[in-house]
């Protein structure tokens, strides 16, 4: 379940923009015929895949039918662009046929993540390049309206919410382990600093307060907010 807005989400895939750029950086687009977008939703993003060198086909693969029947609609003049309806634990693709794989904000949506990273490696060709954002909220901070530093260990409402979604809160910090474990090789991480104030971010603010009153849980929106996300880059083979 994605409970963001499609305003978030437009948002939040314009903020990481340079963080794309670095990971196609590591893409040799004339021997990446295929490039998949993992939980593309609507697909903000998928395009980009394709617009790097023509020869290039790019599929997004989402769960939610109502979604990729969306970016069906919003990307059809994109004859380089296909989607499919598939599981993310279960790939509709044959073994080595994929160069690079993105997973933007999606891995902490899948239950069975390890699953999932396998799949990945196996339609990953020799040397292809798997890339992720993902959040973790181990070192969340948020500091309200008359508080001058956050309470200490805190743990913050919005995580509770996303536990009780199915979510993992704490993806980003655990993708570079899991990975090294399934024999993905080069892995290289870091963290974006995202902070920011209720002016500047309003969608994600009112997107989460309204999750969380949804779900019963209290919130006071804060002035201050600090998440931590992850960048993870890795390859199917040693470089």
């Amino acid at each position: 379940m994605q409970p963001y807005t499609s305003t978030f989400l437009k948002e939040q895939a314009q903020r990481t923009t340079p963080t794309r750029q670095f990971f196609y950086q590591h893409i040799k687009w004339s021997e990446a015929p295929i490039c998949i977008d993992i939980g593309c939703g609507t697909g903000a993003i998928t395009p980009e895949l394709s617009s790097e060198d023509p020869a290039v086909t790019a599929i997004g693969l989402d769960i939610d039918p109502i979604l990729l029947s969306k970016a069906v609609r919003m990307h059809s003049q994109h004859s380089a662009l296909h989607f499919l309806l598939a599981d993310a634990t279960y790939l509709p693709l044959r073994q080595s046929v994929v160069s690079f794989c993105l997973s933007h904000f999606t891995m902490m949506w899948i239950i069975d993540r390890i699953q999932a990273l396998k799949e990945i490696r196996y339609v990953l060709r020799p040397k292809g390049v798997f890339a992720s954002i993902e959040p973790d909220y181990t070192e969340r901070i948020e500091i309200s309206e008359g508080q001058t530093e956050p309470l200490p260990d805190a743990t913050y409402p919005i995580i509770e919410a996303l536990q009780k979604l199915g979510a993992d809160p704490y993806t980003g910090s655990q993708l570079p382990s899991e990975l090294e474990k399934l024999g993905f090789h080069n892995i290289r991480s870091g963290i974006l600093s995202w902070q920011f104030d209720a002016d500047v971010m309003k969608a994600e603010i009112t997107d989460e307060a309204d999750l969380l009153e949804e779900l019963g849980i209290h919130w006071v929106a804060p002035k201050f907010i600090y998440t931590p996300i992850w960048w993870i880059i890795a390859t199917s083979e040693r470089v």
